[in-house]
């Protein structure tokens, strides 16, 4: 092995690379759900930064889903101070914060039944419903509109 220990990369220095590989997804699930990129940037490195502070957890899989959990937490709180009003272009300005977040991270994301769970705090089962309800509600929503 040429590597010495002192090569090695440290727990922060994985932890650092591991955050800015979730940049983008983070800033994808932010910007779908709050419809505002700019707004959506800034919160994501809010995140970030509050997750390389606090030390954020290591495992790959649980970082990701930290990080969307916790956007999704402050998305509910700017969501719950502004009268967010539907837009009819959008299908997924009807639905709450909740199922907005639940549809997505699994249909426009594509990430597994547990990843986007995990990002809205929701066991599987509540996770399915909620999912379930906001397609249905969608469907819904455009087949009023004469689009399905």
């Amino acid at each position: 092995m040429s590597g010495t220990l002192a090569d090695m990369p440290t727990v922060q220095e994985i932890r650092q690379a591991r955050l800015h590989l979730t940049i983008p997804i983070a800033y994808e699930f932010a910007s779908q759900i709050l419809g505002d990129e700019d707004r959506a940037a800034e919160l994501v490195a809010d995140v970030l930064k509050a997750g390389h502070d606090a030390g954020g957890p290591i495992s790959p899989a649980y970082l990701q889903g930290w990080v969307l959990n916790q956007l999704y937490r402050r998305v509910i709180r700017i969501r719950a101070s502004t009268n967010a009003t539907p837009d009819p272009t959008n299908p997924l300005s009807i639905l709450s914060p909740e199922s907005r977040a639940a549809v997505v991270a699994h249909d426009v994301m594509g990430l597994d039944n547990s990843a986007s769970a995990l990002a809205i705090g929701a066991g599987m089962r509540k996770f399915r419903t909620i999912l379930h309800t906001a397609r249905v509600a969608m469907r819904d929503y455009l087949t009023g509109l004469g689009l399905v």
